[in-house]
Formats: C-alpha cells, structure tokens, sequence
C-alpha cells in the first residue's frame, strides 16, 4: 500500500511549489489528470462521431456565442490586469528566480489554475467541431492541443509557477482573446460578418506568438534558466507544431481564395 501511495502521489510531491501545493488535482499525482484526458481524447475519437455518423450537423451558435461571450470577457478582464503586473514586475522575463514566496507568486499560481480551468472549457469546442460537421476545422488537431497545453500546465503550476515559466501560458492567454473576439462575431451572424476580423488576422496572430513563444523558449535552455528541464522544451515543441499547423492553415486560406 505504502508503495502505491508513493508512486501514485509521494512521488510527483517530491518537488512540489509551495504556493500552489493545495489546489486541487496539483497536489495529487498525474493520473487524475490523464484521466481526464483519456475520457476526453474517448469522445472525440470514438462516441461523438459515431453518435452523429447519420445524423445532420447541428446548429450550436447560440451556445457558442454565450461561451464565447464568457470566456472573451473573463480574459477581457484577467489579460490587462496580468499586462499592467507584468510591467510593474517583469516576471516572465526572468531567467533565474529564488524560491522567496510574496503574493505576486502566489497570484500567477492561482491565475494559472485558472486559466487551466478555463481550458477545459475549451474541451467542448472540440465536442462542437464534431457535433457541426465543420470541414474546415479539424477537431483532432484541436484536442491535441488542448490536451498539450494541459500537460505543460500542470507541470508549471506543480513544479514552476514563476519566472520564464510563466511566459507561455500568458502569450496563449493573449492569443486566445484575439480569437474568441472572432469567434463572438462569427456567432451573431452574417449581419455582423463586415465587422469581424478575417480568419487570416487570427491565423497571423497565432504564428506571431508561437515564434515569440519559440525565442523565448530557446533563450530559457540556452540560458540555464530556472524550471524544469522538460517544461522548456516541451514549450518549446508546442510552439513548433503550433506555429507549423497555423503557417500550414495560412498557406490553405490563401489558396482557397
């Protein structure tokens, strides 16, 4: 019993940052979390498409512009506040941060608990591309992401909430509220349609921070910054496929028109 506790919780505690040790999932193992994960990658592989496998698309705009009203407003709100700490304490510029606590700490822990919370919230955007049929949106592209971008979050908010660390999940919250400010216009309707942006503009935002994100990275293990080894070139490897899939959908839009 002792040996299955430590392997399934003691274990991956060895390290653990104290600011973040009580939040839940974080302070047990990773298996609740792969979990989730799993049961996820289940719908999106299997149950939805065979659920509408002869079944017609459905029409879900209604419920995708009150999430994207939510979730465009919650980081309307949290982005201008991390943006106005951020230069007051620079602190995703950082390459080798001490473990002093102070409340700022704590903070970026929270916030990136909750920007994970508000992930899994993405998850059923990928049950919608399924659940509408969209040719021109690929849900297994987007459950990878989701699903990588979960991984490395966790191991941030566990291991390393602080410094350079804390550069990737604020670049992604950023290009997040440039795309659901697409998605909100894209839900009204066709008489909204000439003031939304293009797909392009979103696209092009996307390949930006992924290339910044990239340099970043790339800066973080040339340096020896502080954080977990793995943490900065599995970064470093999502902003790569990330940057090549958007790059790849950028040349695909062009040709289309």
């Amino acid at each position: 019993m002792d040996f299955a506790k430590y392997y399934s919780d003691d274990y991956w505690n060895q390290k653990v940052d104290p600011v973040s040790s009580h939040l839940i999932i974080i302070n047990r193992g990773p298996w609740m979390l792969f979990g989730i994960i799993c049961v996820y990658f289940y719908l999106v592989l299997v149950a939805i498409p065979n659920f509408m496998k002869n079944r017609e698309p459905l029409d879900l705009r209604p419920y995708m512009l009150v999430l994207s009203s939510m979730e465009f407003g919650i980081y309307a709100v949290s982005v201008p506040i991390i943006i106005f700490l951020g230069t007051q304490d620079p602190f995703w510029m950082i390459c080798k941060v001490n473990s002093h606590q102070t409340m700022l700490h704590e903070f970026i822990a929270h916030g990136l608990f909750f920007y994970s919370c508000m992930l899994l919230i993405q998850v059923t955007r990928t049950f919608i591309i399924l659940l509408r049929k969209r040719k021109d949106q690929d849900p297994i592209y987007h459950a990878i992401s989701v699903a990588f971008k979960l991984i490395l979050f966790y191991i941030t908010i566990k291991y390393y909430p602080r410094g350079g660390a804390t550069f990737f999940p604020f670049t992604q919250a950023l290009s997040s509220a440039f795309q659901l400010k697409y998605l909100v216009h894209t839900s009204l309707g066709d008489m909204f349609r000439n003031e939304m942006w293009s797909s392009v503009h979103v696209i092009w935002i996307k390949i930006i921070f992924s290339i910044l994100t990239i340099i970043h990275s790339v800066c973080m293990i040339y340096f020896s910054c502080s954080g977990p080894e793995i943490l900065k070139y599995g970064t470093a490897a999502y902003s790569i496929l990330e940057g090549a899939y958007f790059y790849n959908k950028l040349k695909h839009t062009k040709r289309k028109k």
